[in-house]
């Protein structure tokens, strides 16, 4: 069962990337101020679920007797690691977007330079789904 969940997380991941790199690899497809707007508006609330989470599954820790340390530890850890990665990609999106700004005014980003945010913003979703994943194990045993 547990395989299986880690199976569906990892394979919603890959499709949204699958779906979001096509449509930016349509010809004459650009990224934008709206796009990279929605990306990091997305990146953002990651962060705020993800942080929110883990003050309470830290609230839930302090509980005396509680059974199933190991599944909020492993939901905490994955959670911290969407925040860290959300926040990188957050700052490698934005350094792109300067970077090309800087270099003309009216250009946008090379498809090709936005692989590493990508990588960055799906691994991101990946921890998050498998942090929350965890906190939906976490209710059989409270």
């Amino acid at each position: 069962m547990w395989t299986f969940a880690w199976i569906t997380i990892l394979v919603l991941c890959l499709l949204y990337a699958f779906l979001v790199w096509s449509v930016d690899h349509q010809p004459g497809s650009k990224a934008n101020e709206d796009s990279r707007a929605n990306y990091l508006e997305s990146l953002k609330t990651m962060v705020e679920a993800a942080g929110v989470s883990i003050a309470v599954l830290a609230a839930l820790l302090a509980r005396e007797h509680f059974a199933a340390v190991w599944i909020v530890g492993r939901a905490i850890v994955s959670l911290t690691f969407c925040v860290v990665l959300s926040v990188a990609a957050m700052f490698t999106l934005s350094a792109l977007y300067d970077n090309t700004r800087s270099l003309n005014p009216d250009s946008a980003v090379p498809m090709r330079f936005l692989w590493l945010p990508m990588l960055l913003a799906c691994s991101a979703l990946f921890t998050f789904l498998l942090g929350f994943a965890y906190l939906a194990r976490l209710t059989r045993h409270l």
